[in-house]
C-alpha cells in the first residue's frame, strides 16, 4: 500500500494491513455458535436466558399495572 501525505511518500508493509490473529475468547465464542447450541450445555444456557427474559418481562409488567 502506498499513501502520499503532504508530498511525502509513505509505504506501508504488508503486515501493517493485516488484522490481529484471533485469540481464545473469540474462537470459543465462534465454536459455541457453530456447534454448541444443541448440546446439553447449550440447552442449559438457552433455558437460563429465557428464564431471565421472563423475569424481566414480569418486572416491567408490574410497573404498567400500577398505571404509571
Amino acid at each position: 500500500m502506498i499513501f502520499i501525505y503532504h508530498k511525502i511518500l509513505v509505504i506501508m508493509s504488508k503486515k501493517a494491513a493485516q488484522t490481529q490473529r484471533k485469540k481464545g475468547k473469540d474462537k470459543a465464542k465462534n465454536t459455541f455458535n457453530k456447534y454448541g447450541k444443541n448440546t446439553t450445555r447449550g440447552v442449559r444456557i438457552k433455558q437460563n436466558e429465557l428464564q431471565n427474559e421472563d423475569a424481566n418481562k414480569k418486572i416491567k409488567n408490574r410497573g404498567k399495572k400500577d398505571g404509571k
